[in-house]
């Protein structure tokens, strides 16, 4: 989120730039449109959270996509370089858990405990 916070404040002061010294309105439109879409991916970051479990329902919310799995169908559980990547018969769906908070974490593991998955 801080990356995102940074590179739309950089891409507001160069638009500014832009504004007060080019005649050019062709690189003003660009450089509004970048940096309305980092700051879009902040916001959508701050308020939208990445992983939810609700009901049996595992859904990570990214930018601009939702992917879903049911835990219930989902039969294997591989731990690789940090990430969870479910398996079921037809979708594979995959957590990076760096995005996760540590207590959140704990919570998903405990919660992954009370279904019947193999771990890999």
């Amino acid at each position: 989120m801080r990356i995102n916070l940074i590179l739309g404040i950089v891409w507001l002061v160069i638009t500014i730039a832009q504004l007060i010294l080019a005649k050019n309105t062709f690189w003003l439109i660009g450089w509004l449109v970048i940096g309305g879409f980092n700051f879009s991916h902040m916001a959508y970051r701050y308020w939208m959270p990445y992983l939810t479990l609700k009901e049996g329902m595992l859904i990570v919310h990214e930018f601009l996509n939702k992917s879903s799995i049911e835990l219930s169908e989902s039969t294997r559980i591989k731990k690789f370089a940090g990430d969870y990547i479910f398996k079921n018969n037809v979708k594979k769906l995959t957590i990076n858990t760096q995005l996760i908070e540590p207590t959140a974490l704990t919570a998903l593991d405990k919660e992954l405990g009370k279904f019947n998955i193999e771990w890999e």
